[in-house]
């Protein structure tokens, strides 16, 4: 029985595919990016002198279901910049998490703080794909890109002035982000494997890897109390990536005031 990563990643790739061939006649434009929306500095936002806030926008997750039932998107942006949020994450998978790239663009066009494109990226295609939608920052999976792929896409994204986002897990993805450099490095607490949380990953692995300390840290799931976001910082964290436990709050912006006051 396939894990549900593995699942994902399968999937993926027939998307990858259509994707390509829809790309294949804007690729050769000689002024490519001319077709580009303008840009917001992802990583200035979220390495302010406090901990910052990436708040995301997801409708469901393979480990829980439908979060939000009436969802909308840019009303949940809105709010997430109005209660201060730094930058907020869009997830676009759409078999996995019922998520559309639309509502990245969506957001795009109403908010004025830099928005991050949360995906499965296993091809330089997505990477473009983003861009063109409005996309000021990608999130990379070591998981699930080999140490060329990570480089190659680190590089692809800095052409295409995007920031990128390299999450890890454990050791191996860790040793494999450092060895490509990127300039900031989140550390999931959910096993992309079994979907458990541990909190305790993120010190964990800064503790085992003091160099991460010199990189803008994102900590991500499993943050839902201001003694975390406490700790997060004392540890290095720039920034925390909450999704679930704001969603699910029948008061979001009385919710973020909680962990950020």
């Amino acid at each position: 029985m396939l894990m549900i990563l593995d699942e994902i990643i399968e999937n993926k790739k027939g998307e990858v595919a259509v994707l390509k061939d829809q790309l294949n006649r804007f690729i050769k434009l000689p002024n490519i990016e001319d077709l580009f929306p303008p840009l917001l500095d992802f990583e200035p936002a979220i390495r302010k002198d406090k901990i910052n806030l990436i708040a995301e926008v997801k409708k469901a997750s393979p480990s829980s279901g439908v979060i939000v039932e009436d969802f909308d998107p840019i009303k949940i942006a809105e709010t997430y910049k109005k209660s201060g949020a730094a930058a907020v994450s869009v997830i676009t998978d759409a078999k996995f998490f019922q998520g559309m790239l639309a509502y990245l663009k969506n957001i795009k066009e109403t908010l004025s703080i830099p928005v991050l494109r949360k995906d499965f990226i296993i091809d330089e295609a997505q990477i473009l794909e983003s861009r063109m939608a409005g996309s000021d920052a990608v999130l990379l999976i070591a998981r699930i890109l080999d140490a060329n792929q990570l480089k190659m896409f680190l590089e692809k994204s800095a052409s295409y002035k995007l920031s990128s986002l390299v999450e890890v897990h454990d050791e191996k993805d860790v040793e494999k982000a450092l060895s490509a450099d990127p300039r900031i490095i989140g550390i999931n607490n959910r096993d992309l494997d079994t979907l458990e949380v541990d909190f305790n990953t993120s010190f964990n692995l800064v503790s085992k890897y003091p160099e991460l300390r010199s990189k803008v840290l994102v900590s991500e799931s499993g943050i839902n109390s201001r003694s975390q976001i406490d700790e997060l910082k004392s540890a290095g964290f720039s920034a925390v990536l909450i999704g679930e436990s704001l969603l699910k709050s029948r008061d979001v912006p009385q919710k973020i005031r909680e962990l950020f006051a």
